[in-house]
């Protein structure tokens, strides 16, 4: 927000999120003065300052998850008192959530070639036959039902060349100058601080393809509702079966 000479009041410029750090109240109930001190060895060991990881989220029958959460201060361990019961372990720490937002634990999954089924029970057979089922061919509609963009992450088997990703919702693209062979996959991830290209073989051998990435190009997520997504390349454009996966972004649950 910002004011100008005069101005009654303010206005808004644009808004900014920053990370979150979340507070984490914990206990366990353990049966020895020596299955406490396990505990605190193993809570330690995996709760501390040089540990990333995900923490899950489950209430009101919802699961979500913070990803990539690191501990900035705890474990903190409360000795007991004469109202904390024996054999209770009480801890508490805080993480900070570097997105803010809080995930799906399940992607959503899409391949933009697929088999529309056509076919119904009861059937009848007309005598100019009946169509079984239809391919629908490199496009399809992301529905983004979060509060902010979601970054997605896109495999595109080979043999193709030269591969897009449109978004044709907002007329970003992704142009990657560089095939893909038939024991080969392409692996493009949109996501803040993880923007990658990686090409790998059935062997497990994987080359950057960052620099294959046309200038015109975005690492765009998909808006909050309603994205059309189509594919096209030069080579294996009504072949290839592009996936497609995301997680919806929440402020909360």
């Amino acid at each position: 927000m910002v004011k100008s000479p005069y101005q009654k009041g303010r206005r808004r410029i644009f808004a900014d999120v920053s990370e979150r750090v979340v507070t984490v109240n914990g206990c366990l109930v353990t049966h020895s003065k020596h299955e406490e001190g396990e505990w605190r060895r193993k809570i330690i060991s995996v709760m501390n300052p040089l540990s990333v990881g995900d923490l899950i989220v489950s209430g009101r029958g919802i699961e979500k998850v913070f990803k990539d959460v690191q501990v900035v201060d705890g474990p903190n361990f409360l000795d007991a008192d004469y109202t904390m019961p024996d054999g209770i372990l009480y801890f508490n720490l805080s993480v900070v959530v570097p997105g803010n937002f809080i995930a799906d634990i399940n992607a959503f999954n899409f391949q933009l070639l697929e088999i529309d089924p056509r076919l119904s029970f009861p059937l009848e057979i007309a005598n100019e036959g009946i169509i079984f089922g239809e391919i629908a061919k490199g496009q399809t509609v992301l529905n983004n039902t979060g509060d902010v963009e979601a970054p997605l992450f896109i495999e595109i088997p080979g043999p193709v060349k030269t591969p897009e990703i449109h978004n044709l919702t907002t007329g970003e693209f992704i142009k990657i100058h560089s095939p893909i062979a038939s024991n080969e996959v392409m692996t493009i991830d949109t996501s803040f601080g993880n923007k990658s290209v990686i090409i790998t073989d059935t062997s497990g051998n994987a080359r950057n393809a960052f620099h294959h990435i046309d200038l015109e190009s975005t690492f765009f997520q998909i808006q909050v509702g309603e994205n059309t997504i189509k594919f096209k390349a030069e080579v294996g454009n009504e072949t290839a079966n592009v996936r497609i996966s995301y997680r919806r972004l929440y402020f909360g649950i």
